[in-house]
């Protein structure tokens, strides 16, 4: 970078029209004011009076000095810039929050505010456990008389209204495997005996569920569901990092798979 002194900056105005560089005039008055005061003629230059005019004009809802109303300016700036930040900062929140539920339905609760404060899960045995699985009969029937379309709308509303009843428990709904629901209790937090009779409860207001159910997409097709549940020791932990899932291992699960 080259650097003038100041007799050369002073020629340079007076005979080489050296002018600093500003960006484009057209729709900024003040700038092409600036400019026409730089005219190297100076007739050509704005009166004082024009000057005073033009500054008047573009603030003309301001009062005070040219200082003043810069100095207000910067204020409005900020106050919008202020305002730009806690909406994104809002957004943010709301985006975080979303993020969270999301991997609460993931993983239990307790789980992922392990995951989310950056400490290792370490896997774990539990010595009383009851694992439970609901599954729909006879869903093959349904898949051969109604869409794609239509058969993931009923999967949804009906794992939806499952759901619900986990909810009221003491329990966790592990995961979804095509049209089969599985649920546990008494892992991770544990509950004493009474992971039992959370998940017999469950059963029998699961079995409550499907009787009143209503299959829009084949209203000849009555819902039913073969549930099965057993208890003893598991296995648990969590598997893998980008899609992070809370798995239970042992024959307590593969025997509640098949009562």
């Amino acid at each position: 970078m080259k650097y003038f002194s100041i007799a050369e900056v002073i020629d340079s105005v007076l005979h080489k029209s050296l002018r600093p560089q500003v960006a484009n005039a057209d729709n900024d008055p003040l700038i092409s004011l600036m400019c026409q005061c730089w005219n190297a003629t100076p007739e050509a230059r704005p009166k004082l009076r024009n000057i005073h005019q033009t500054i008047g004009t573009v603030f003309s809802s301001s009062k005070g000095n040219l200082v003043d109303q810069m100095i207000k300016m910067n204020e409005k700036y900020a106050q919008n810039l202020e305002r730009i930040v806690a909406e994104r900062t809002s957004l943010l929140i709301e985006a975080q929050e979303q993020t969270d539920r999301l991997l609460c339905e993931m993983l239990p609760p307790s789980i992922a505010a392990l995951l989310k404060a950056g400490e290792p899960i370490i896997p774990r045995s539990y010595e009383s456990v009851t694992v439970g699985f609901c599954q729909i009969v006879d869903f093959g029937h349904l898949m051969a008389q109604c869409t794609a379309e239509q058969v993931i709308a009923f999967l949804n509303d009906a794992f939806m209204s499952f759901d619900g009843v986990i909810g009221r428990h003491d329990a966790y709904k592990v995961e979804t495997t095509g049209e089969t629901y599985m649920v546990a209790s008494g892992v991770p937090s544990e509950n004493g005996g009474r992971h039992v009779f959370e998940v017999a409860e469950i059963a029998l207001e699961l079995r409550e569920t499907t009787l009143t159910y209503k299959v829009a997409a084949a209203p000849g097709w009555q819902l039913r569901v073969r549930i099965g549940f057993h208890c003893g020791p598991i296995a648990a932990g969590v598997i893998g990092l980008r899609s992070p899932r809370y798995c239970l291992f042992g024959d307590t699960k593969e025997m509640s798979k098949h009562n």
